[in-house]
């Protein structure tokens, strides 16, 4: 069986991953360490993607967008987009193109990536998955696997209940998907044991660094496609 692996980091941004920055996960950035590992020369991925969200100052995912009342957290709104209805919940202002807060984190080893992924472009639509935005749309990630013959994607990154959350669970619709434990952080307890129960309903392997087929990944010849 061909073993063709990828590894996609997401959102390992300021906003979500620095203390200071608008909506920073307590503990993110203890995951550094490990992700910056599997950057390393000792993993022989056939591809490495980082996401990144990167939206417009007025995105309509923002608390900010939706005139001068405080919208409290939580609220759930319904966008019309692109001839599509959608429902999304809105967030602090994060991730806006042109500022310090939509930069990776300066200690991830950002050189070691093969690819960075824009997604949250569009100032009409949330895309939280790598794969797909929040109306459907393909954000082109299926193809660029795809050319390189991929069959396996590990994911990392953050928020774990959120966009890694949506990312796993499109990739498992089209290859083998393990998300690694110790590479990701989420952003409550409870949402987060939520999310755990999710991926092992739709197959997704729950993995950790120490994890025998992350030392296959170590140990196998990288393939030339």
């Amino acid at each position: 069986m061909d073993f063709n692996p990828a590894l996609i980091i997401v959102d390992m941004q300021n906003d979500f991953v620095t203390p200071e920055f608008a909506g920073h996960l307590p503990g993110a950035t203890s995951i550094i360490p490990n992700i910056n590992e599997l950057l390393s020369d000792n993993f022989k991925w056939d591809y490495t993607v980082a996401t990144k969200d990167l939206h417009p100052a007025d995105h309509a995912s923002f608390r900010t967008s939706h005139g001068p009342s405080v919208k409290p957290k939580g609220t759930v709104i319904e966008i019309n987009a692109h001839g599509k209805t959608y429902k999304q919940q809105l967030w602090l202002s994060h991730c806006v193109n042109g500022t310090a807060g939509a930069e990776f984190h300066p200690d991830l080893r950002m050189d070691k990536v093969d690819f960075i992924l824009p997604k949250g472009t569009d100032t009409l639509v949330e895309s939280y998955s790598g794969f797909y935005d929040a109306i459907g749309r393909d954000n082109g990630l299926k193809k660029m696997l795809d050319e390189r013959n991929i069959t396996d994607i590990f994911v990392v990154g953050v928020a774990g209940d959120v966009c890694v959350r949506d990312t796993a669970l499109h990739a498992k619709e089209h290859y083998r998907t393990y998300v690694i434990e110790d590479g990701i952080c989420m952003s409550t307890e409870e949402s987060g044991q939520k999310t755990l129960r999710e991926f092992h309903d739709a197959g997704i392997s729950l993995i950790k660094m120490n994890d025998p087929l992350l030392e296959f990944v170590k140990n196998r010849t990288k393939s030339s496609n």
